[in-house]
């Protein structure tokens, strides 16, 4: 399992942690502030994913891309990478 966190600082600093069993299960559970705000359960084929949400009132976006040799994963936050 992968499992990857941002410190990331708007108005207010946040977590954001996402969990991803990409070989085994392609479940995928992200968790914002120790609050579990998304879960997929399983995907057999995973060729990634994004999943859109806000923090103190801003758009942010968290992206599990699929590359050959594995997957990158993104946050962008106000529309910075982080």
């Amino acid at each position: 399992m992968a499992v990857k966190e941002w410190n990331v600082k708007l108005d207010t600093p946040h977590t954001v942690r996402v969990e991803h069993s990409s070989v085994i299960t392609g479940k995928v559970v992200i968790v914002v502030d120790g609050k579990e705000i998304y879960r997929r359960s399983g995907k057999i084929w995973d060729t990634g994913m994004e999943h859109r949400f806000q923090l103190d009132g801003k758009p942010c976006i968290l992206r599990i891309l699929y590359r050959i040799w594995g997957y990158e994963y993104e946050l962008w936050a106000d529309q910075k990478l982080q």
